[in-house]
């Protein structure tokens, strides 16, 4: 029985020019199955990149299966830690921003108590919104709000300024497709890399009831540091990503797509690069061609991808859509007709709906309380 979860990617070249595109493959991923060979393999930024050159209205296809993320105890080189401190596009820092994480940690002088200062700060200062209106943490504390790839840039921004190692996972949520999500790993001497996801902080915080019948599991805001749901696949490490062969910079095609802000430029999706670098791979960069003239869509510039959990748990999540779509069918019958559907069969379904919520451990205290009610209440109709 397979238990890792399957990720399979795809991006499909709709232009008549061959596109290229950069795909991170995480370290700890056992390939599957790929269509196409990579023209060229590096190693970057501590990301593995697979180049490949798309032949006009050709697909990609690459399968591979892979452990949700988790942090790992590990012993950083001084080049590591240098790298994980370093100011960059999308976590700028300088003096200004040392002088704020220094106010937020006070006198506390355990880099662990530190980190989680900076962690309740982010929170509770900024607000979740998405899509953001610009990337980078300049926009983010100009405007007070972003989405998860802004509390994560600013979160790392802050512990790198004053010397904690940081970086920023750029992956999805381990379910369902196009479930894009950003969060962090901080470095402790003696406890190795540390989750931290402050955006997912700051909705259970103040927005906790959007999650309650989610698929994703939950927990108190505070144990968003340090805690690990695993339910997260990493893509990539951090951004600013050295691409392999160069990107090479053109600007005729700028009109088939719109700019977005992004560290206070107008930055053009698979046109522009940082200086040669990707913004970040989530997984993939492209480069259109300097000749293409059809518009881009949305689905050209990231390419497509979906997570399969392993069978128990995909079993239990089908079986909480299945019945919960039992159940609307039920309240409409009833609402519709004349026909009601006896009791006791509404309530093994809404007993069921309650179990899977249980047994894939989302929201387990209210659904455990829920399935015991349910329970007394099957049991008294039934005397």
């Amino acid at each position: 029985m397979r238990k890792q979860h399957q990720v399979t990617y795809r991006y499909r070249n709709e232009d008549e020019h061959a596109t290229e595109l950069w795909l991170s493959i995480p370290e700890q991923a056992e390939l599957l199955e790929t269509n196409l060979s990579p023209s060229q393999q590096t190693s970057s930024c501590y990301n593995e990149l697979h180049y490949f050159v798309i032949q006009p209205q050709s697909e990609l296809t690459v399968t591979y299966q892979i452990n949700p993320s988790s942090a790992k105890k590990v012993s950083l080189s001084s080049d590591e830690k240098q790298f994980y401190v370093r100011s960059s596009h999308l976590c700028y820092w300088d003096e200004e921003t040392r002088a704020l994480a220094q106010s937020i940690i006070a006198n506390q002088t355990d880099p662990r108590a530190q980190a989680e200062a900076i962690f309740v700060y982010v929170v509770d200062h900024f607000k979740y919104v998405y899509p953001p209106k610009a990337r980078g943490v300049q926009s983010f504390c100009e405007l007070g709000k972003g989405d998860c790839g802004e509390f994560s840039q600013l979160y790392a921004a802050l512990c790198r300024s004053i010397g904690i190692p940081c970086r920023v996972i750029y992956g999805c949520w381990a379910l369902g497709k196009m479930n894009g999500h950003a969060w962090n790993e901080v470095y402790i001497e003696g406890d190795g890399w540390v989750e931290v996801d402050s955006s997912m902080a700051r909705l259970q915080k103040y927005s906790k009831w959007q999650f309650l019948f989610s698929s994703l599991r939950t927990y108190h805001w505070k144990d968003y540091f340090g805690a690990a749901e695993g339910q997260k696949i990493n893509f990539s490490y951090d951004g600013d990503i050295k691409l392999e062969p160069p990107f090479e910079q053109e600007t005729a095609a700028k009109a088939i797509i719109s700019s977005f802000p992004l560290c206070g430029r107008d930055f053009h999706w698979g046109i522009d690069s940082l200086n040669g670098n990707a913004p970040y791979l989530q997984p993939a960069y492209v480069r259109f061609n300097e000749n293409r003239e059809k518009p881009v869509k949305a689905k050209e510039l990231l390419g497509t991808w979906a997570v399969r959990e392993p069978l128990p748990w995909n079993l239990l999540f089908w079986t909480k859509r299945v019945a919960v779509g039992l159940l609307v069918c039920f309240f409409l019958l009833d609402l519709l007709t004349a026909f009601a559907v006896p009791s006791l069969v509404t309530g093994a379904v809404l007993l069921s709906v309650c179990l899977a919520f249980v047994l894939r451990g989302e929201r387990k205290v209210l659904f455990s309380v829920l399935s015991c009610l349910v329970l007394g209440i099957m049991i008294n109709s039934a005397i």
